[in-house]
């Protein structure tokens, strides 16, 4: 999970949606705070890609990556 200030949260879904498939905005903490999950490859693109814009990005430790759609092929059995 990756911790990205942002002025405004619908800059940072501009960027993410390009990498939707591997990558998800997980929570808005506060408009000033976004919270991205999702596959480790699309991880570093996303973040090398808002470097250049000038975006700093802080990674998060966590175990997975909740909140993206790397957890959705184990939800149905989660359920269970």
């Amino acid at each position: 999970m990756l911790l990205v200030p942002s002025t405004a949260p619908e800059d940072i879904a501009d960027a993410v949606q390009p990498l939707s498939a591997d990558v998800s905005i997980a929570a808005i903490n506060c408009p000033s705070q976004v919270v991205i999950s999702g596959r480790s490859e699309a991880m570093d693109t996303l973040v090398d890609q808002l470097a250049t814009q000038g975006v700093r990005s802080q990674p998060l430790p966590v175990s997975h990556a909740f909140h993206s759609p790397v957890v959705e092929p184990m939800l149905e059995p989660f359920e269970q």
